[in-house]
């Protein structure tokens, strides 16, 4: 579930928006100075922290920075994070009485998100790999979260999370050369804490995004999802959308491992998706709109499945010429499992019926 996957690795870049903001503003009081601070945090936490402007407000409870830069180390090239504008809202009371710093609200206006993945696999987004000993004397929004996204411990301190009007820049040295490049523009997040329950937190996420095609207009990604945040794990439920998604785009990620040879086509789906701790159980249907595929000749019982798809296609397509392709999938997330779904099982029923029925009708006329 290489989207999940990625999905979390996400939430994990503002989780440490959240620890870099707290460190910086226990700096700002420690050092008041713009390049102590740089200089402090950057050491900390392994790897260069760029600010251009800082504006701490105290008696609203807001700090501002305005061009807010989190520099990569090689072999990674771009910055991590570059923002025009990071704004957080603290609790001032808090603050003043217990010099407790605790977010009420994050919000990241116009950034630009570059997520990169180099040739021996390794993200730059794995930050849990450097983040280390972190030791400050102010309660920071739980820094010490590295090795997935405790959204309980979050959500105790955070209130609300906003991403707008931001960009995603993808490079992925990893499964091709020269690099796959991808990117998503319009990205917007909201990630909002209710009312703490007796032994949980619930929380709802929604976000929204495009995606750049080359030949075709950009296409819509967004999520929709429930979160029962506990102390030791968290319970997902959620939809996610896709809408007239240029196929050609992921030709990298799958064209070695299907029988198809894929010349063009669009697909739009939905996931309906439950993840209880690490199980995940979501079923996807998938709706692909001017489909042009052949079948490898030089894959295995090319010729036998080359047959099986033609008899089977006419059962998964519309009138418009869209084909259905529905699945599921369930178990861990380290090692999930893909079946079939039931409008494709019944497809394939229903054109075994139809062969039935004309070797019957071939036997019938044999015997006249």
């Amino acid at each position: 579930m290489r989207l999940f996957n990625t999905l979390f690795k996400f939430a994990g870049i503002v989780v440490l928006i959240i620890i870099l903001i707290s460190l910086i503003i226990f700096l700002l009081f420690k050092f008041q100075g713009k390049g102590i601070i740089e200089k402090s945090l950057s050491k900390t936490l392994g790897f260069p922290i760029k600010i251009e402007k800082i504006d701490f407000n105290l008696d609203k409870g807001k700090v501002n920075f305005q061009g807010f830069h989190v520099l990569n180390k090689k072999p990674f090239s771009s910055d991590l994070l570059d923002a025009e504008s990071c704004t957080i809202i603290f609790n001032r009371d808090i603050f003043s009485q217990k010099r407790r710093f605790i977010i009420k609200e994050l919000i990241i206006d116009k950034g630009i998100f570059n997520i990169e993945r180099n040739k021996n696999g390794k993200f730059n987004i794995a930050y849990n790999n450097f983040l280390n000993d972190i030791s400050v004397d102010i309660s920071l929004a739980y820094a010490d979260e590295f090795k997935g996204i405790n959204f309980y411990k979050l959500a105790t301190q955070l209130g609300k999370i906003t991403i707008k009007n931001s960009l995603v820049n993808f490079r992925d040295s990893y499964i091709s050369s020269p690099p796959y490049k991808i990117n998503f523009r319009k990205l917007n997040f909201n990630l909002i804490a209710d009312k703490q329950q007796n032994n949980y937190i619930p929380l709802k996420c929604e976000f929204n995004f495009y995606i750049v095609n080359g030949y075709y207009n950009d296409s819509q990604v967004s999520l929709e999802a429930d979160i029962v945040a506990f102390k030791d794990h968290s319970d997902i439920k959620g939809i996610l959308r896709t809408g007239q998604v240029d196929l050609m785009q992921f030709l990298p990620y799958f064209q070695r491992v299907t029988p198809f040879l894929f010349q063009r086509g669009l697909f739009s789906s939905i996931t309906n998706f439950n993840l209880d701790g690490d199980i995940i159980n979501s079923t996807t249907e998938m709706l692909f709109h001017k489909l042009k595929i052949t079948v490898n000749p030089d894959k295995q019982n090319a010729q036998f499945l080359e047959t099986s798809v033609t008899k089977l296609l006419p059962y998964l397509t519309s009138s418009s010429g869209d084909v259905l392709f529905d699945f599921v999938v369930s178990g861990p997330l380290s090692n999930p499992k893909a079946q079939l779904g039931p409008q494709v099982k019944q497809a394939i029923t229903m054109a075994v019926i139809q062969e039935i029925g004309n070797i019957i009708q071939q036997f019938q006329q044999l015997q006249k």
